[in-house]
């Protein structure tokens, strides 16, 4: 049965993170080798039950919808549902999630931090490495696609933590 409050908080919430990525992060200019991509908190975040499929046509639609505000020409869409394909398998390798919880959003507060913080390194990982290659990087030197990808994992992995636990806190 579809539960309109909880569709509700998921779409406001994907507002409020695109805002934050649109006014906040996109403008935000710490290095030329970071970028922080807070959109990928809502990928992260989606419950567990929730199949790859099902993940990836979230995240397709997701990434159009950042595609068209950044301008990225649909690298970040493809990025996405890669990153989206993926989740499932990480979640179920990394997060042991109790199955009463199963609806429950991925957040640290059902799950062990450590754990979390894991999960949410490899899909920042993956994402920050796959935007990389599609958006053509490789053609630069590898010490500039390796700086890149890592102080963009690096940076991006804290804000994420504590956006979700800010965001997500009182989400289920």
């Amino acid at each position: 049965m579809i539960n309109i409050n909880k569709i509700s908080k998921y779409i406001i919430t994907i507002i409020w993170i695109l805002l934050l990525q649109i006014t906040l992060f996109d403008n935000l200019l710490i290095s030329q080798y970071v970028y922080i991509p807070v959109y990928l908190l809502f990928i992260i975040s989606i419950p567990k039950r929730v199949k790859s499929i099902n993940a990836m046509i979230i995240s397709f639609i997701y990434g159009l919808i950042i595609d068209h505000y950044t301008g990225s020409g649909g690298a970040i869409t493809s990025a996405l549902v890669l990153t989206a394909a993926i989740r499932g398998y990480v979640i179920s390798k990394v997060i042991f999630i109790d199955s009463n919880i199963n609806n429950k959003s991925v957040t640290i507060k059902y799950t062990n931090p450590s754990n979390y913080i894991l999960y949410i390194s490899i899909i920042i990982l993956v994402f920050n490495t796959s935007l990389a290659l599609i958006e053509g990087i490789p053609l630069l030197s590898p010490t500039y696609i390796i700086t890149k990808i890592g102080l963009s994992t690096i940076v991006t992995i804290p804000i994420i933590a504590l956006l979700q636990y800010v965001i997500y806190d009182n989400f289920d």
